[in-house]
């Protein structure tokens, strides 16, 4: 394979995460959703 093509394919590869990011649906989330009720401890 090589050293520049791994360079390469390392470079292509960390950009897929931030593909993740760009569609989903956090860029429309403008505030945070309050939290669900914490269940009572038994103890």
């Amino acid at each position: 394979m090589g050293v520049h093509n791994a360079i390469w394919i390392g470079a292509f590869g960390s950009c897929l995460p931030f593909l993740f990011v760009l569609f989903s649906l956090v860029r429309s989330l403008r505030t945070m959703p309050e939290p669900l009720a914490e269940p009572h401890s038994i103890a």
